[in-house]
């Protein structure tokens, strides 16, 4: 009996030591990127789902305003980008040329949807989002806006950034039932005006995401092979002196 567990336990400790932590999708493109349509189905998209360390991106969307005359998802570049703070803390940049006033659109509306899903089964512990370039001028105005819901169900909250004045960047530490959250439904609105007499630009914002760390499952899982191997040598040892 005893060698039979030592058998199960030295073969759970070596397959465990082989097996991926995770089977990968392909890896988010870095700089200089790939255009929003790519991530976009139909037809078929080539950069979704996509990884960054332990986050998954997928199931992307995009809408905008006026049509014509927007900005297109082929007009936007994505790529990784990562923020100053806790553990991972990455997420997506977005580049084009957004222009309201004068000679250009009056309004202009992005709406660019994702989910993303921790691959560990850690939890996200905050969402951070900024302007990576804007500007405005007279009555020229920006707003960007997370919209964020626990994947597959109504549980949403929301927070933005507006320009001018100079409020180009924010962060929420996620709390309450947002704080056990393993998978993100994000939309993000970015609306430029101009108003009566004024000017807005935006050529990049993005977001970051971070994570409350767990165990891995295959380190637990091994730790527990080891203590089984050891208490099956304990055994052995005892039975040994014993006899």
């Amino acid at each position: 009996m005893k060698m039979k567990l030592f058998g199960l336990a030295l073969f759970a400790v070596c397959s465990l030591a082989v097996v991926p932590a995770a089977m990968a999708d392909v890896t988010c493109p870095v700089a200089p990127g790939a255009a929003l349509s790519t991530f976009i189905a139909p037809p078929t998209p080539t950069n979704a789902p996509c990884d960054i360390g332990n986050l998954k991106f997928d199931a992307f969307s995009y809408s905008f305003a006026p049509v014509p005359g927007g900005v297109t998802a082929a007009d936007i570049t994505v790529f990784q980008t990562s923020h100053a703070g806790p553990p991972l803390n990455v997420g997506l940049e977005f580049v084009a040329g957004w222009d309201v006033g004068g000679v250009n659109p009056a309004n202009l509306d992005s709406n660019i949807g994702f989910t993303v899903s921790t691959l560990d089964g850690s939890t996200f512990h905050d969402i951070q989002i900024d302007f990576g370039a804007a500007s405005t001028t007279g009555t020229g105005s920006i707003t960007y806006s997370e919209n964020y819901c626990i994947t597959g169900t109504g549980t949403c909250g929301s927070f933005q950034i507006t320009g001018p004045p100079s409020n180009f960047t924010s962060e929420i530490i996620l709390t309450g039932a947002f704080a056990n959250a393993t998978s993100l439904t994000i939309t993000k609105d970015l609306s430029l005006h101009s108003g009566t007499s004024g000017t807005a630009h935006v050529s990049a914002f993005d977001n970051a995401y971070s994570l409350n760390t767990v165990p891995e499952p295959r380190s637990i899982s091994i730790v527990a092979g080891l203590i089984l191997l050891a208490a099956v040598a304990f055994l052995k040892r005892r039975q040994a002196v014993r006899s």
